[in-house]
């Protein structure tokens, strides 16, 4: 299922996440005054799937013994079934659930087999010259993604859990459907219909007033004494000297002293929007002026020097500002439509057995 996951992306690339809600402002990766993760390492970091149970056994994995579905006389096979269960496996799914998925991932399969019959039908040719235009968009919209402007496909490839042959093999398959799709009648959106959804929802392209700051944290434990807020509070003091000097270098001084996950990122908050921090980093944070550097805050997290880069006030987002981001937002919902209606006929007309005997 892993193979198919990838072409979803794929046929998607270059699109937000959600086909609805336009994405239009910088993340907001504070929401205390604790750092938030703002890489994928930190984000992996806080959402590491518990152990797994020391009890499941290799009998709770579904497994088959024989072939699991025929498309069109052709069979779907007990290696290609086991596949998938292991790449599910491997991509963090706790044993226990596979079983639960067996029929998810069969169907997927099927999916794929049709999928694989008509591109070879319609004797659809691929580029090479498009081959690496899609590849180029891939790298930096996931280079976007994952905030990191060195970030490669080797790294995208490792992060799926898959080759670079695999990926290159998905790329040529979705720029395959893709034509398949628009032969089929799939249209691309129109201007007059981005700026129709954007002047219907208004409500959805406000943005409150937000800043645009890094922070450096001295950490103080909870029930600490006053002492060591005292003493946490002269580091502070000493770092905020330097740190208040007219040329000084704010993310460089946040990458020396810092102790929360954003140093590695000279501290960067990206643009915060008033009433998603608690009040005593808040209030000191919005009062600051553009370029300004606050003295030490206390919060309960310890002690916080902030600086100020830019500040938005609140109100629309311009057309222009979410006019290419809805655009490939809108762009997906029709590619998934268009997706689910090719397999739907594809599934209609076909011959299908499942052999669910098989899998045990």
């Amino acid at each position: 299922m892993k193979h198919l996951i990838v072409l979803a992306l794929l046929l998607a690339a270059g699109c937000a996440s959600s086909p609805d809600i336009p994405e239009n402002s910088d993340p907001v990766n504070y929401r205390s005054t604790q750092d938030a993760p703002k890489t994928t390492e930190d984000a992996n970091a806080q959402e590491t799937p518990a152990p797994e149970d020391a009890s499941v056994t290799n009998k709770e994995i579904p497994s088959a013994t024989g072939p699991v579905a025929t498309v069109n006389n052709t069979e779907i096979s007990a290696e290609q079934f086991n596949s998938e269960i292991m790449r599910v496996l491997k991509s963090g799914m706790p044993p226990a659930l596979a079983g639960r998925y067996k029929d998810t991932i069969v169907q997927k399969l099927i999916e794929r087999e049709l999928m694989k019959a008509s591109l070879k039908a319609e004797n659809v040719e691929v580029t090479d010259a498009e081959k690496k235009a899609k590849l180029d968009e891939i790298q930096t919209e996931f280079a976007l993604a994952a905030q990191q402007s060195g970030a490669s496909l080797d790294d995208l490839v490792q992060q799926l859990g898959i080759t670079r042959e695999e990926l290159d093999a998905s790329v040529v398959e979705a720029i395959a459907i893709e034509k398949v799709l628009v032969k089929r009648g799939m249209a691309e959106p129109s201007k007059e219909d981005v700026r129709r959804y954007y002047d219907e929802n208004p409500e959805q392209f406000e943005q409150p007033e937000s800043v645009k700051a890094r922070h450096i944290l001295f950490k103080v434990d909870p029930g600490a004494s006053e002492e060591m807020w005292a003493e946490a509070k002269k580091k502070a003091d000493v770092v905020f000297k330097d740190a208040s000097k007219a040329k000084a270098d704010f993310a460089a001084l946040a990458t020396k002293h810092s102790e929360g996950p954003t140093k590695a990122n000279g501290g960067d908050l990206g643009f915060v929007p008033r009433g998603t921090t608690v009040p005593e980093f808040e209030d000191p944070m919005f009062a600051l002026k553009k370029g300004e550097v606050s003295e030490p805050v206390r919060t309960p997290f310890g002690w916080h020097i902030i600086k100020v880069e830019e500040k938005r006030d609140a109100g629309m987002v311009p057309f222009e500002e979410v006019e290419e981001r809805l655009t490939q937002q809108f762009k997906a919902q029709t590619m998934r439509e268009a997706v689910e209606a090719y397999v739907a006929d594809l599934k209609e007309k076909a011959t299908i057995e499942i052999h669910s005997e098989n899998i045990k």
